[in-house]
C-alpha cells in the first residue's frame, strides 16, 4: 500500500461556470490547518479551522485574507500595492469530512462579487 499522498484542489466559479482542478504532492496537514504552494503562480495558501467556520489566506502579489463564519457575515480583505479592498462573506457550505473539507461562499458588496465552491481532498497514489 502506498504512503504517497496527494491534495487535490477543486474550484468551481458559479459567476463563470468555470471549474478548475489542480494536484500537489508538497502540503503540510494537521488537525486545524493545510497549507500548500501553488505551482503556477507560486502562492502559499494556508486553510485554517476557527470556531464556526474556516479561514483561507494566501500569499501571491496580492494578499487574500478570507473569513468565512456559518450563520455570521465574515470579512474579506484583499490587499496589494495599490491598496486595500474589504468585502463581506456569506459562508454556504462548510463539511469537513476525514481527509475532506468542501467550502461554499460569496463575496458581496451590495451585490454577489464571487460565488466559489473549493473542495480540498487529500487522497493515497
Amino acid at each position: 500500500m502506498s504512503h504517497i499522498k496527494e491534495l487535490i484542489i477543486t474550484q468551481y466559479d458559479y459567476l463563470t461556470d468555470l471549474e478548475e482542478k489542480a494536484f500537489y504532492r508538497d502540503f503540510i496537514k494537521d488537525d486545524n490547518s493545510l497549507e500548500y504552494q501553488e505551482v503556477e503562480t507560486d502562492a502559499k495558501v494556508l486553510i485554517k479551522k476557527i470556531k464556526n467556520g474556516i479561514h483561507i489566506y494566501r500569499i501571491c502579489d496580492t494578499i487574500t485574507d478570507i473569513e468565512l463564519i456559518l450563520n455570521e457575515e465574515g470579512e474579506a480583505k484583499l490587499s496589494s500595492e495599490y491598496g486595500e479592498m474589504v468585502f463581506n462573506t456569506k459562508l454556504i457550505k462548510l463539511i469537513e469530512e476525514n481527509n475532506k473539507v468542501i467550502v461554499e461562499y460569496q463575496l458581496l458588496n451590495n451585490d454577489i462579487i464571487a460565488h466559489k465552491k473549493y473542495i480540498w481532498k487529500i487522497k493515497e497514489i
